[in-house]
């Protein structure tokens, strides 16, 4: 059960900006937790000024979430939110914990002379990332549930949506050509035609013929290819993908968003946060005003 859970998608969002707060706001809830609740006899400590002596320790944790932010960006492919699930965003919280326990050893002994050894170690590793279980585990579970419920109900809206699109079964046919407009040209129609996705300088394009999945490369970026239909049944959903809005049958949602699913195909195809409520507009359009094909 709980290895299921460590295993779900969960939304991954690296803003800078968003990480610069919440930098500074994790180091104020760390400095107020230890001017409040003074625990390990922090109050106790020889220093001059206690209540600059804790703010110090706010700041290490500033300092080293600041330290991390940038690796998202770096190694992109681990950080791909394909991939991102609860125990992964769980373990780099505790990650980072681990390192903000490292730098409060180390403040601790410069400003109030703590002696470097392994039981001063390991006294701030156990106390620094059994804080990190806590709260990254419950900070991440309430997003993880929050999130799910949200997009599963958003999912189950869209589904009705895509259900009412008018017209759906009328036929179309696309025509779809290589960037040399000689070498290569695909011809289909709107009821076989499910999705297109990018592949590098290539378009894969995954149609249905007689009850079969397949799939052309076709080479041509998916700018290109979309351009060459443009018509209100074509969606581009996400960065990578192109769909036929009249072949979806259903859709499904988890923490991350919503995907959709076509007639017989085991791929299903994700919605990118930011064209959702695009999505919508598409689709109500298509339910209010019957298309003329």
């Amino acid at each position: 059960m709980i290895l299921k859970i460590l295993l779900q998608p969960y939304p991954k969002e690296w803003k800078l900006n968003n990480g610069f707060r919440m930098a500074f706001v994790s180091g104020l809830i760390v400095a107020a937790f230890l001017w409040v609740f003074k625990p390990f006899d922090i109050d106790q400590t020889p220093v001059k000024n206690i209540n600059l002596f804790i703010l110090g320790y706010g700041a290490v944790t500033t300092a080293v979430v600041l330290l991390f932010l940038p690796l998202p960006l770096i190694f992109k492919d681990f950080f791909n939110e394909d991939n991102w699930t609860v125990g992964k965003n769980i373990a780099f919280f505790v990650f980072n914990f681990f390192f903000i326990g490292i730098g409060n050893l180390l403040y601790t002994h410069f400003t109030a002379g703590l002696p470097l050894m392994w039981g001063s170690f390991l006294f701030f590793q156990f106390v620094t990332v059994s804080v990190a279980f806590v709260v990254a585990g419950f900070f991440t579970l309430l997003k993880y549930s929050r999130t799910l419920n949200l997009n599963v109900a958003e999912a189950k809206q869209i589904e009705q949506e895509v259900h009412n699109i008018e017209n759906k079964n009328s036929v179309t046919e696309y025509i779809l050509r290589s960037e040399n407009d000689k070498d290569e040209v695909l011809k289909l129609t709107s009821s076989s035609l499910l999705y297109i996705e990018s592949a590098d300088n290539y378009s894969k394009v995954v149609f249905k013929e007689k009850d079969k999945i397949k799939s052309v490369l076709l080479r041509s970026s998916l700018k290109r290819t979309e351009n060459q239909i443009p018509h209100p049944f074509i969606f581009r959903c996400h960065r990578s993908f192109l769909v036929n809005l009249s072949q979806v049958v259903s859709v499904s949602g988890n923490s991350q968003g919503y995907r959709l699913h076509f007639p017989n195909c085991q791929d299903s195809i994700p919605v990118a946060r930011r064209t959702g409520e695009e999505l919508h507009i598409r689709l109500r359009s298509l339910k209010k005003s019957p298309i003329d094909i």
